[in-house]
């Protein structure tokens, strides 16, 4: 291995590892100030300059697949149809995870957000995946 690439790894592991203490702890905050914000942070762990293996999260879909098997193109509709009965308390998760990721874009500059990269849980929270163009 050269040494531009095993300096490569130990800085992309670094900047994994600057990451997810960020993710966590501002995930951590959210909960000891008792503040009704939520996010969901996931593991990452890197292997090489190229590759890695990143936390599956259960009971989870895409907001473009929602929109594919639904045929609505209304976030509100999908919801009515995905949580019927429990679609308040749906709705309150989606307005807590969507402040929380609201906060984690503003204070990390993220931007690339799109319908492949959000994903909704069976409560109704949304989930941000795919900060790779942070590292």
């Amino acid at each position: 291995m050269l040494h531009s690439e095993i300096r490569n790894q130990g800085w992309l592991q670094l900047r994994i590892y600057d990451w997810a203490i960020y993710y966590t702890s501002l995930s951590n905050i959210f909960k000891v100030e008792n503040t009704k914000i939520w996010i969901r942070p996931y593991s990452i762990i890197p292997y090489s300059s190229d590759s890695g293996l990143i936390e599956f999260i259960d009971d989870t879909r895409t907001i473009h697949s929602l929109k594919e098997i639904s045929h609505e193109r209304s976030l509100r509709q999908i919801y009515k149809r995905l949580f019927g009965d429990n679609l308040k308390t749906a709705i309150t998760n989606f307005i807590e995870s969507l402040a929380g990721y609201s906060l984690l874009q503003y204070f990390f500059t993220v931007n690339d957000r799109h319908n492949n990269n959000i994903l909704v849980d069976i409560y109704g929270h949304l989930i941000h995946i795919d900060f790779v163009f942070l590292i």
